[in-house]
């Protein structure tokens, strides 16, 4: 609640009362920023960029850090305000203003090793000081008319304002191998916004050569809120860290983990083992995929994957790779995963199909199986072969094959049946009922395999089909 100053129609004015409006006035505006940005350090504007080698005297490298705002949640008043004296109890969202930009040398050469960079880091802090001294007068009790310079007529110059500002500065880092160099630690106290970098043979700053610092508490990069809330990057960051241990840096900062909250991210690589996230520097969280460790391969490098916060570990619920768990489906309304399909794989001709049935079955029957050509001309003899996974049986003599749009005329071949094919011709039907499976029962893992040879000769020399797929179905009569 904002407080407001009553006053009363010929009442003297008191110094309570004219401190306490300026008092009430920036609690009741940091409150409101409270209930937008939260109590943890944001930055708005102070957008840096390069300026000519002569903006600042000594400083070949110089930059230009702009108009802006910092945001910082501070104690009401740690030194005495006035009469009104301190206030430590309580705390509010302060407002630093840089109201004009600065400009800020870096340094007056570039490295001097060849190959060699240096990296300068740029980075803000708040400030509350008391300025703008001045010898004020003071009420002459024995004489009015003559008022006092400075209090009991010392002409001691007393501060007059309160001002609540933003203090830029620039911090070097070491000359390394371009690639090697290590940016400087943020200085306690202030936060890192941006990173230049000057490399060996530079001649002045350059904004290509300026980048964000990582989790710098950016609200926007252009103007207002609705950019923060488009750029998603309160919940969205590209993954640092490595494999299994992946680091997420979010403006703003998050300080403490809560159950439903929904990140997502860029994997930069593939896990390999068991995998835990961080964020903002925050305790490891477990990754789980459908309730369960992970164990490698489930994040794929480049792929995005969202998740949420849930009991102390984080559930990952979406996949730009397709790799999402799921729990076996037990109801007509539960997803279900694949393993509880058949398999009806699509492969190249060279290549053996694997088919697999419900282990739980008596009877099983095979579909279809595509072997799938290549676009272009292939010769030579091709196979399918197809595995029983799980018990199975085939009624006796009834398991028959059929070959469709595989654009040949001439006979059926089989093993031991290398008839002469003469002619390739779109849209043919070849084949019929014939038996390629005997009865009985196929116990797991066994192989039936049957073959199919097309021959140009009765040598036997190479032949060619022109076809984009041949289907073989494979079915009960």
């Amino acid at each position: 609640m904002t407080d407001r100053v009553i006053s009363y129609a010929g009442a003297l004015p008191r110094v309570e009362d004219f401190l306490s409006i300026s008092k009430h006035a920036m609690i009741g505006v940091g409150a409101v920023a409270e209930a937008i940005l939260g109590q943890s350090t944001q930055v708005s504007g102070l957008a840096v960029t390069a300026v000519s080698s002569t903006a600042v005297s000594g400083s070949v490298f110089a930059i230009n850090v702009g108009r802006g705002f910092l945001f910082s949640y501070q104690e009401t008043d740690p030194t005495a305000y006035g009469v009104l004296g301190t206030d430590t109890a309580t705390n509010v969202l302060k407002t630093g203003i840089l109201s004009t930009g600065v400009n800020l040398g870096l340094a007056n050469a570039a490295p001097v090793s060849a190959g060699y960079s240096t990296n300068y880091l740029i980075s803000a802090a708040f400030v509350e000081q008391d300025v703008n001294q001045s010898v004020l007068p003071y009420y002459n009790a024995a004489t009015p008319s003559q008022p006092f310079s400075g209090p009991a007529n010392n002409a001691v110059a007393q501060v007059t304002t309160r001002q609540d500002t933003v203090q830029v500065q620039a911090t070097a880092g070491t000359p390394a191998l371009t690639g090697t160099q290590t940016t400087p630690s943020t200085p306690a106290g202030y936060v890192a916004l941006y990173v230049v970098t000057i490399n060996n043979g530079d001649t002045q700053t350059v904004d290509a050569q300026i980048e964000m610092a990582p989790g710098a508490p950016f609200i926007n990069s252009v103007e207002g809120l609705t950019e923060i809330i488009q750029s998603g990057s309160t919940n969205y960051a590209a993954a640092g860290g490595s494999p299994n241990i992946i680091t997420l840096s979010l403006a703003p900062v998050v300080t403490s983990y809560q159950d439903g909250m929904w990140l997502t991210f860029k994997a930069a690589e593939t896990n390999t083992a068991a995998t835990f996230i961080t964020i903002n520097g925050l305790p490891n969280l477990a990754v789980l995929q459908g309730g369960v460790t992970l164990s490698g391969g489930e994040i794929q490098a480049d792929w995005s994957y969202g998740g949420v916060i849930l009991s102390g570990s984080f559930h990952l619920m979406e996949s730009g790779s397709g790799s999402v768990n799921v729990a076996a489906g037990t109801a007509l309304s539960h997803a279900v995963n694949v393993s509880q399909f058949p398999v009806r794989p699509f492969y190249d001709v060279s290549q053996s199909g694997i088919i697999s049935a419900p282990s739980n079955s008596t009877t099983y029957t095979i579909e279809s199986l595509l072997v799938r050509f290549p676009a272009a001309s292939k010769s030579g003899a091709f196979r399918a072969n197809v595995r029983l996974v799980g018990e199975g049986t085939a009624t006796a003599a009834n398991v028959r094959q059929n070959f469709q749009n595989i654009l040949i005329g001439g006979t059926n071949n089989y093993i031991g049946n290398a008839s002469l094919v003469t002619a390739l011709a779109v849209g043919d039907t070849w084949g019929t009922a014939d038996t390629i499976l005997t009865s009985g029962t196929y116990a797991p893992g066994s192989a039936v395999t049957f073959v199919h040879q097309i021959r140009t000769g009765g040598g036997g020399s190479d032949f060619t089909i022109q076809s984009s797929f041949m289907e073989i179905i494979v079915e009960e009569a």
